[in-house]
């Protein structure tokens, strides 16, 4: 099965996710439906209603963890629900800019594919960069070690 809104948001109150969290998927999802419908229109194949669905769940993971590992894992509650398999791989494999096998099993990933594979896939996880929170622009967030004045702060020894 491949979610329609209705039924996504409906997910999202199943499992918990704050409107924070549903704002952002929503907001992914708006951006994944248009980067979509321009591939289309540009003569790519995609599948606009796995990229949409895909979009408004990627992080219903964040409703267990708040660690990287919420893509997994919310693909395993998708998984759970009958979700297709196109869906849960998008919400799977939306983490960072991918996550190679050596570094997933680093992180004690189960075994599998984390890097975005199918156009669909790319969609979404491109439009998730696109968005701080709900609004579009990049993360704010510092990356771990920054003191925020433009240097990171490398402990002794630089």
């Amino acid at each position: 099965m491949i979610p329609d809104e209705t039924q996504s948001l409906s997910l999202h109150k199943k499992y918990g996710s704050t409107k924070r969290i549903v704002a952002h998927c929503q907001a992914c999802a708006w951006i994944s439906r248009m980067l979509a419908q321009r591939a289309a229109a540009k003569g790519s194949e995609v599948n606009e209603k796995a990229v949409v669905a895909g979009a408004l769940l990627h992080d219903i993971g964040r409703t267990q963890t708040q660690l990287v590992g919420h893509g997994y894992v919310g693909a395993a509650l998708l998984e759970g629900e009958g979700v297709d398999q196109a869906v849960t791989d998008i919400v799977r494999r939306h983490v960072g800019a991918g996550i190679s096998k050596d570094e997933a099993a680093r992180l004690g990933f189960p075994e599998g594919e984390y890097v975005p594979q199918t156009l669909e896939e790319k969609i979404v996880c491109f439009a998730d960069k696109l968005l701080d929170g709900e609004r579009r622009g990049p993360s704010r967030r510092r990356p771990r070690g920054s003191s925020g004045r433009g240097t990171t702060s490398r402990g002794s020894g630089g």
